[in-house]
């Protein structure tokens, strides 16, 4: 691996590579091989199937109904789910999203300046002549004020967001500030030229912020990988790729994370685009997904394992050459979560959850074998009893 992609400076042909998450996972299997004990840990995604996951986000930047119906009804015809982000003065109205909401999309909000004034100031000069630098300072305000109008106009959380224009405040101030909003998620980090459709930070996992003084920042930050205004737009600061071309560039990054990356790729399209010029490439992208079995989740979907999982713990571990035994503790009832471990060459013989057998599947992951366990709708607790032969 290029020195560059290690120390901040990204090689642009390593731009493909989820840098971070395949550093992390040698770190982790590194440890395992040198204990001498079994150790259990978490798998990345809710089933012991699954290898990646695409989350599926799009901003609202004032779309029609009827952009927003289009888009909806052809991700559901590949069994896709969507966060919808709306904008301060969204064309889309309540009874429509509880609708969707109850098809299993989910709602957020797009903060924007807009939300800060008046019909009548947004024609005022004093109001036309902030530019994206003078709104930035406005930071806070904007989250604050955008959340509130969308909380009350259609009754939804916020718990992810992506700011208008990717707006973003100091180094991790922004980060701060959606924290003391209650927001658990963040999709700004757009990758973009040179480095558009790729890992930009080096992952397409979930992690939570960290600042200067290594403080965590009770935040998730979820890089968004690929966009339509950012490789086939008309933008300036999009390279203008044939559709094809980023077809052909996803189908890579897909089959490169099931082949051993295992990590998920966030995509972003605007129901307006949707309905105009990137309809070819969201459909092709989602049925690239569908076919490879990789699933088709909203944000919020993915917010809500990413914290059971990042709360979760395994306690009470023993290790006696033959049985291995530990306690899964979650926070709050879970519909699944997936634990594993390596064989090391041991060939096993049955695996108990709470006194009951249960199935468990067998994969080749890293080059070595390693069983994994889904649990489903656990409460707050279960105790694992694994027997070797």
């Amino acid at each position: 691996m290029h020195q560059s992609c290690l120390w901040g400076t990204l090689d642009e042909e390593c731009v493909l590579i989820p840098q971070a998450d395949v550093l992390t996972a040698l770190l982790a299997n590194v440890i395992d091989y040198l204990v001498e004990h079994l150790v259990p840990r978490l798998w990345y995604y809710p089933s012991a199937t699954q290898r990646s996951m695409l989350v599926m986000t799009s901003d609202d930047d004032w779309s029609t109904v009827e952009q927003f119906e289009a888009m909806i009804a052809a991700l559901e015809e590949r069994d896709g789910k969507c966060t919808f982000y709306l904008v301060p003065g969204s064309h889309t109205l309540p009874d429509l999203v509880h609708l969707w909401a109850k098809r299993g999309h989910r709602f957020s909000c797009h903060p924007d300046f807009s939300a800060m004034v008046s019909s009548a100031e947004k024609n005022h000069s004093a109001y036309t002549s902030f530019g994206l630098d003078e709104q930035v300072l406005h930071f806070p305000d904007i989250i604050r004020t955008t959340s509130d109008e969308i909380r009350e106009r259609y009754g939804v959380p916020i718990h992810t967001v992506r700011q208008h224009a990717i707006r973003w405040q100091g180094y991790v101030d922004a980060a701060r500030v959606l924290a003391a909003e209650g927001i658990k998620m963040e999709t700004n980090y757009y990758s973009i030229q040179p480095f558009a459709a790729s890992y930009m930070t080096g992952s397409g996992r979930p992690m939570k912020f960290v600042d200067e003084n290594g403080e965590i920042i009770d935040v998730f930050q979820q890089a968004t990988q690929v966009t339509e205004d950012t490789t086939i737009g008309a933008h300036s600061f999009a390279p203008h790729w044939p559709t094809d071309f980023v077809l052909d560039r996803m189908a890579g990054i897909m089959d490169a994370s099931l082949g051993g990356y295992y990590t998920g790729i966030t995509v972003n399209i605007h129901p307006v685009s949707f309905a105009g010029y990137a309809r070819e490439l969201a459909e092709g992208i989602w049925d690239l997904a569908r076919e490879r079995g990789i699933p088709i989740d909203s944000a919020e979907d993915w917010l809500d394992f990413t914290r059971s999982r990042y709360d979760a713990e395994l306690t009470d571990i023993s290790w006696d050459q033959s049985k291995l035994s530990f306690s899964v503790q979650l926070p709050a009832k879970t519909p699944q979560i997936t634990v594993m471990w390596s064989s090391h060459g041991r060939t096993m013989e049955s695996v108990a959850v709470d006194g009951i057998k249960h199935d468990f599947v067998v994969a080749n992951l890293w080059g070595q074998e390693w069983i994994l366990l889904t649990l489903e709708d656990v409460s707050t607790e279960a105790r694992v009893e694994v027997r070797f032969v």
